[in-house]
């Protein structure tokens, strides 16, 4: 148990690094499976210990436990039939992260992954050496932005 959790928590980290560098020209490439209940679109990396399923149209990450056959789930199965949820907490269940921020006047904003990235088809991913690197645009991504750059000077430009 305790290996899981470290090849996790390495995975995890290895992730996180790696979406830090440079960014890289490297295609993904599809595998394509023919299991019970698998969907075909989707990518799998796998080592002896774990098997990680990213599905691209709702960019879920499925984290199973090969020696136990517990899986983890970055969004819960079936959040989008859940009756019970709140149009808050649907938007919650279906995103991987929130954005929140405050505009200059101090009105605040949170913008979810779910709707306003995947949905859209604002994410992107590809399977590099070793890992899965998955990058967002979230909001509207046609809008320019006056912003200064780092020497100082106010630029145009869009921010993603």
């Amino acid at each position: 148990m305790r290996r899981s959790i470290w090849l996790l928590v390495i995975i995890f980290i290895s992730c996180t690094i790696s979406a830090c560098g440079k960014p890289r020209q490297i295609m993904g490439r599809p595998v394509v499976l023919y299991e019970k209940d698998v969907e075909p679109e989707e990518e799998v990396i796998e080592n002896e210990f774990l098997r990680l399923r990213f599905l691209p149209h709702t960019a879920e990450i499925i984290l199973q436990d090969k020696t136990s056959g517990v899986e983890w789930y970055s969004a819960p199965p079936d959040a989008s039939t859940d009756k019970a949820a709140d149009y808050i907490t649907a938007q919650l269940m279906k995103s991987q992260f929130t954005l929140q921020y405050a505009d200059v006047s101090g009105v605040g904003e949170t913008m979810y992954s779910g709707p306003q990235s995947v949905e859209q088809g604002f994410c992107e991913y590809e399977l590099i050496e070793g890992g899965l690197e998955v990058r967002y645009t979230i909001g509207n991504v046609s809008r320019s932005y006056l912003h200064s750059s780092r020497d100082g000077r106010k630029t145009d430009g869009i921010l993603s």
